[in-house]
């Protein structure tokens, strides 16, 4: 150990680490687990600070990881290889390519969180201006820090001027009502006349309202892929390298 509560240092690791954060889960034998963000991850192993670490838990302590990635359950066994006041530090048993795999996969994920999605008519998701009646907008793009939505001019909206702060409640079926404060950027006309887009920046909102923001992001990512149709030729284009073009892959007309 490198110091009380400190990770290992670089010079021990078999590979380097990229801060990335991830929810995962933690098993252990006897019924014990525990959650936590990962804090950092390399193609071998994570570094997490869990809110709690269960009693019996030591270096070398075995056990499994679970998280969730593109709507699968992964699980992977590994054991523990820095216990300290900062986190915990595991390492995966024989799986190191498919953590390695999986991870870029999360990491992908989680990229596409950040940039957000297109938000579509039959996704049902609206915003109420709170306190006012009749201040409804139909969202249509989301990131984890602005939302788009697209309303109709009225009275009790207000001129929505840039820079005014702006409160809301964000509804979807079958889900939780996410309460949202934000500062306007600016309102621009719609896509049917009479109709104006505003485009709110998130200030202010609390941690777990974030992480329900980027849950309903990934959630809309998976109903994206679960729309489209799979085309075996769009594989063969993508894994055939820039020096062996797929005959499948189309030229620009």
């Amino acid at each position: 150990m490198d110091g009380a509560g400190q990770p290992p240092s670089r010079s021990r690791r078999r590979h380097d680490r990229m801060g990335f954060r991830y929810r995962v889960e933690l098993e252990f034998p006897g019924g014990k687990s525990m959650s936590g963000i990962t804090r950092d991850v390399s193609l071998n192993g994570a570094f997490l600070a869990p809110a709690f670490i269960p009693h019996g838990v030591r270096e070398g302590s075995s056990g499994l990881l679970h998280m969730i990635v593109l709507e699968q359950r992964k699980t992977f066994p590994f054991r523990v290889v820095h216990l300290g006041e900062s986190g915990i530090g595991i390492e995966m048993h024989n799986q190191g390519e498919n953590f390695a795999m999986t991870m870029s996969a999360s990491i992908l994920q989680e990229t596409q969180v950040d940039l957000g999605v297109e938000v579509l008519e039959n996704d049902c998701i609206r915003v109420i201006r709170d306190r006012q009646v009749g201040c409804e907008g139909r969202v249509v793009k989301i990131t984890p820090g602005h939302i788009e939505f697209v309303f109709l001019p009225a009275r009790e909206w207000g001129e929505l001027a840039a820079g005014s702060r702006l409160e809301l409640t964000l509804t979807q079926p079958k889900c939780p009502a996410l309460p949202l404060v934000g500062v306007v950027r600016g309102a621009r006309g719609g896509p049917i006349d009479g109709e104006k887009v505003c485009t709110l920046r998130l200030r202010d909102i609390k941690e777990a309202t974030v992480d329900a923001l980027r849950e309903r992001i990934r959630m809309l990512h998976g109903k994206r892929l679960r729309e489209t149709p799979f085309r075996a030729e769009s594989t063969t284009a993508f894994s055939s390298g820039a020096d062996r073009p797929s005959a499948t892959r189309s030229r620009p007309s």
